[in-house]
């Protein structure tokens, strides 16, 4: 309990600080000037946003910010069984634990000191996947036409599918 009070107490004289600095240090130019056209703040208000919403094209950049990450969060929830369901069924069998044990590998090879960093590139690298991946996959599309993507996209799965039985599997050692 103290030690957040002091951290409040901390935030709460930072910002009475920064307030009377910017009050009395910092220059007021004289067209610094209230610019509402009335009396009626609620008017006004109402008044910025319908003039928002009139811009050209905001309703298909407003569409834009809410259906980037649809997809992919459709995938989040559909990708759960895939992962989990066991191989017979279709799925690749993976238990829960299966990234925890990816990250916990890692922290045990490296050393203390690196152990942040090595987790926040292991972060970063699967990040960078998406971040790769979505244009790359764009400008295939732009080159190739829906119907030649995806027939690339499904040749990359497939090679994946015919490498994938030649991992072997390490031995389990002790410790």
């Amino acid at each position: 309990k103290t030690a957040w009070s002091i951290v409040f107490f901390v935030l709460c004289a930072m910002f009475v600080a920064l307030a009377l600095y910017y009050q009395f240090m910092l220059p007021k130019p004289a067209l610094d000037q209230k610019t509402a056209r009335g009396d009626d703040t609620l008017a006004e208000f109402w008044r910025v946003f319908a003039r928002f919403f009139a811009k050209p094209g905001i309703w298909v950049i407003l569409g834009f910010l809410l259906l980037y990450r649809f997809p992919e969060a459709q995938l989040l929830k559909l990708a759960t069984p895939f992962l989990l369901d066991p191989p017979a069924q279709g799925g690749l069998g993976l238990s829960t634990e299966t990234f925890g044990v990816v990250y916990g590998i890692l922290s045990r090879m490296t050393p203390e000191a690196d152990r942040g960093w090595a987790l926040g590139l292991a972060g970063a690298v699967g990040g960078a996947g998406q971040f790769i991946a979505v244009p790359a996959t764009q400008a295939l599309q732009d080159r190739q036409g829906w119907v030649g993507a995806l027939l690339v996209l499904g040749g990359v799965m497939a090679l994946m599918a015919a490498v994938a039985p030649l991992l072997k599997d390490r031995p389990v050692t002790g410790g």
